[in-house]
């Protein structure tokens, strides 16, 4: 059992923070894993890796592809790794997986297939995907070592204070569990595209929310940035 030990605030490390990062499929996600600062471990879900060999930093970038075809148990076998062996991973500057909104899909098939009900999961298949995801994350939590997650995106519907509704843009994440994914992360940006006055397009985040797209950010006041400056320069640490 770990001895109670508290340490001062000012000795924490900034570079073990959580972050999550979503936008629709196709706007450059995977590729913006590649500016993490230090080196990079890619989980591969979604099988959209292979857009990081063209990457100008590609040499530090180590991808694992978990298979689509066994997902929930290759899954499993990599958390509690994680959880035997963190050194492991923790050699790493940065742990990426890729992406949360399709290893909740994924994982859920592949339990409907392996069940009794002709291969349409059931509500204790939703019940332990969301368990297994939320214990996942806190597994990842515990790493000293940086954490990015990628997710879809999807939109609700969200009435602020004063009444009025707003179509808010958001991760694509089960609504069951969406609050307590969201409160186990440091930062959740969305990445949108935007052209300049010469037309050229420009990859950013928004790092703060509005009445109109969901984002949070704990660990600085900056409001948005571009793709490769997400992480700070004092956070880097590399």
């Amino acid at each position: 059992m770990k001895t109670f030990s508290p340490v001062s605030a000012t000795e924490l490390t900034d570079n073990n923070h959580t972050y999550l990062i979503y936008a629709n499929p196709g706007m450059g996600k995977t590729y913006a894993l590649g500016y993490l600062p230090g080196k990079t471990l890619v989980i591969d879900i979604d099988g959209s890796s292979s857009t990081l060999k063209k990457h100008p930093n590609a040499e530090n970038i180590f991808v694992h592809k978990i298979n689509s075809s066994n997902v929930w148990d290759e899954w499993v076998a990599f958390v509690s790794d994680v959880v035997r062996s963190p050194e492991k991973y923790e050699a790493y500057d940065n742990i990426a997986v890729d992406n949360i909104s399709e290893l909740f899909r994924s994982a859920l098939s592949d339990l409907g297939t392996k069940g009794k009900n002709d291969g349409v999961p059931n509500q204790g298949d939703y019940q332990k995907s969301d368990f297994v995801l939320l214990r996942s994350l806190r597994a990842f939590n515990n790493l000293k070592t940086r954490k990015v997650l990628t997710a879809w995106e999807t939109t609700d519907q969200y009435t602020s204070p004063d009444g009025q509704s707003f179509t808010r843009s958001m991760p694509d994440i089960r609504s069951k569990i969406l609050n307590n994914f969201l409160g186990l992360v440091d930062v959740a940006a969305r990445l949108v595209v935007t052209k300049d006055e010469n037309g050229k397009e420009k990859r950013g985040f928004i790092l703060q929310p509005t009445q109109s797209v969901y984002a949070k950010n704990r660990l600085d006041d900056r409001k948005g940035c571009l793709v490769h400056e997400l992480i700070k320069e004092s956070d880097a640490d590399v």
